[in-house]
């Protein structure tokens, strides 16, 4: 019988939220795609940038909700060679190595955010915070759930 964990509110908001810039992704693509071969006295300028900007949000929601879940592709030959206290004690440093730095990133990314408010994108005319704004997004869930794994971890390391 397949157990289906319940996942908390932060993680379905992001996959919602990860889930419609896809959406809207594929529809804008699509859009560009139809228009330029088909009907090529509609142009759609602004659809290679609010592409990319809905690219940048399908990434951004999208790696906290692998992070969490420890699915970012690794390279574990070497890794999976040691002994499994050793992989827990390694697990426990490079979750605390992550925590520390995407708080860093988090801080640096809110002044980076804050020059998207004087700039503009090219072709739609929005502010750029807007684009800019992914980065604390991702870097806080990151951090946030560094931390959950990290005492989660530091919880079982009594168990070794």
């Amino acid at each position: 019988m397949l157990l289906l964990k319940e996942k908390d509110p932060l993680e379905c908001i992001l996959e919602w939220g990860m889930f419609i810039s896809f959406t809207i992704l594929i529809v804008v693509v699509t859009l560009s795609v139809i228009t330029r071969f088909l009907l090529p006295f509609i142009v759609l300028s602004w659809a290679e940038e609010a592409s990319r900007f809905f690219f940048i949000y399908t990434v951004a929601l999208g790696a906290p909700c692998s992070f969490k879940r420890r699915e970012f592709a690794t390279v574990d030959f070497l890794f999976n060679r040691l002994s499994l206290k050793t992989q827990k004690k390694l697990n426990i440093i490079f979750d605390g190595m992550i925590m520390i730095l995407s708080f860093l990133i988090f801080l640096y990314s809110l002044q980076f955010a804050k020059l998207g408010l004087i700039q503009f994108s090219p072709t739609m005319g929005i502010p750029m915070v807007f684009a800019f704004s992914s980065m604390p997004i991702t870097s806080f869930f990151i951090t946030l759930y560094s931390t959950l794994n990290f005492f989660k971890a530091i919880g079982k390391r009594s168990e070794i």
